[in-house]
């Protein structure tokens, strides 16, 4: 659950290279002076489900712990406004001008359980860059 001061100090994340921006009156991100990130994950399908698990079983089983040096600390899943948050260690934190990159790792652009119409759109977004180079630039 959320403290009181923790929603006083909420900021919006103005340095995003990529992502989605939010869903309804949910901001996308949203950052905090304490060094912690707090990201909208999505309620309307089931990729919001699907990266809270990962970043729960990374951070719960010692079988995935050779992962968290790599990816931000998970702390927790939260309720704010009409969506759910995950809360994650901000890696832009201390930083006056954070200069960052989101790269997807990997030949697979999609989900196989995304909708069929998802396959379409990200081949002709990202032209099959993925599956070629295995990897891809999401935003710079």
């Amino acid at each position: 659950m959320l403290e009181d001061d923790e929603v006083e100090t909420f900021r919006n994340v103005w340095h995003q290279v990529a992502g989605h921006k939010g869903h309804g009156n949910a901001p996308g991100f949203l950052m905090s002076p304490n060094g912690r990130l707090y990201k909208n994950i999505s309620v309307h399908d089931t990729r919001g489900a699907r990266e809270e698990e990962f970043y729960k079983r990374v951070f719960s089983d010692d079988n995935f712990s050779r992962f968290r040096d790599f990816i931000p600390t998970y702390y927790k899943t939260i309720p704010y406004l009409d969506a759910r948050y995950i809360v994650l260690s901000d890696a832009c934190h201390g930083f006056t001008v954070p200069c960052g990159s989101d790269i997807k790792v990997g030949t697979l652009e999609v989900c196989s359980l995304d909708r069929p119409e998802k396959h379409v759109e990200y081949q002709k977004k990202n032209h099959g860059i993925a599956p070629k180079l295995g990897f891809r630039f999401a935003g710079a």
